[in-house]
């Protein structure tokens, strides 16, 4: 959103999902190396990795938005 954090479509709340684009990716990505990255900012609830073709994705779901919001704006660009 405008305020820097992501919006829920159609909502002016923040989500507490959150979608991870990964590109450029060096070595390989799993669950673990990502829980361990996303436990930094909160509970981590569930971690859903799926390609869809253009490139991996990733659903991290936490208990409430202000983790997620958190995770977003501590990994947005980063490389890992």
């Amino acid at each position: 959103g405008d305020d820097g954090s992501e919006k829920r479509p159609g909502s002016n709340r923040p989500s507490n999902v959150l979608l991870v684009r990964v590109s450029r990716i060096r070595y390989p990505v799993t669950l673990d190396a990502l829980h361990t990255i996303m436990s930094r900012y909160g509970f981590v609830e569930r971690i859903v990795m799926f390609d869809k073709g253009t490139g991996l994705q990733v659903l991290v779901q936490f208990p409430h938005s202000g983790a997620a919001v958190g995770a977003y704006e501590g990994l947005d660009l980063m490389e890992m």
